[in-house]
Formats: structure tokens, C-alpha cells, sequence
């Protein structure tokens, strides 16, 4: 028994110590935890993550308006090309074309004098136009 007594009393001062090197950790831990220069840095991180975080929200806000913009522009240029404001100028234009064009060839049958076609050979030209 008395070989078995050393060993408790070194094993139990060197669990004793163990345990006082956990609590010292634990307390030093705590103490650099609840340090000024800690939670300085905590600030200081904290706002420079809150600035990175405003800044990229503002940055994609800016992004969108404007993609919604050039989708805007986008819409209102087809819109105008394809649109039938476009369609009903063409429409109008055409029809006044073909309006001016009918009026030239009723007045060209009501008021040109029938004249007859002359065969003519390739070498010789035309006969002119009564006027």
C-alpha cells in the first residue's frame, strides 16, 4: 500500500494542476474576451462589414435601375418601330401614293387623244407623241 500512496499523491497534484491550467485558460480567455481592445476591434469590423454590405446593396440597386431602364428604352424603341403609329403612317403614305397615281392615270385616259402605234423596224425610232 505504501508503494500505491506516492503515485495518488503525485496523480492527484498533477490532476490539481491540470485542472488549475484549465481554469487560468478559461479565466484568461474571459479576461481577453471582455478586453476594451477586443471589443474595439468587434466595432471596427462590425461597421467596415455594415459599410461592405451598404455599399454592394446600393451598388446592386443601381445595377437594377439600371437594367430597368434599358429594358424601358428597349420596349419604347420597339414599341415606336413596331408599333401602329408607325404602320398607320405607312398605311396613309401608301394609299396617298396610290391616290395620286390613279388621279394621274384618269386624267392621262380622260384627256390623252388616242393615237395609233406605228410598227417600227429596230433601226428607226419612234414616232413622237401627238401633245
Amino acid at each position: 500500500m505504501s508503494a500505491e500512496h506516492p503515485n495518488t499523491s503525485s496523480s492527484s497534484a498533477l490532476e490539481q494542476e491540470i485542472r488549475k491550467l484549465g481554469e487560468n485558460i478559461g479565466a484568461l480567455l474571459r479576461a481577453m474576451w471582455e478586453c476594451e481592445e477586443r471589443k474595439s476591434i468587434e466595432r471596427e469590423v462590425i461597421s467596415a462589414l455594415e459599410n461592405v454590405n451598404r455599399t454592394l446593396t446600393q451598388a446592386t440597386e443601381r445595377v437594377q435601375a439600371k437594367r430597368a431602364r434599358i429594358r424601358n428604352t428597349i420596349t419604347e424603341v420597339w414599341e415606336t418601330a413596331h408599333g401602329p403609329q408607325i404602320v398607320r403612317e405607312v398605311e396613309l403614305g401608301l394609299a396617298d401614293t396610290l391616290h395620286k397615281i390613279n388621279e394621274a392615270l384618269s386624267q392621262r385616259t380622260k384627256s390623252a387623244p388616242a393615237y395609233e402605234a406605228q410598227p417600227t423596224t429596230a433601226d428607226e425610232p419612234p414616232p413622237a407623241k401627238p401633245e
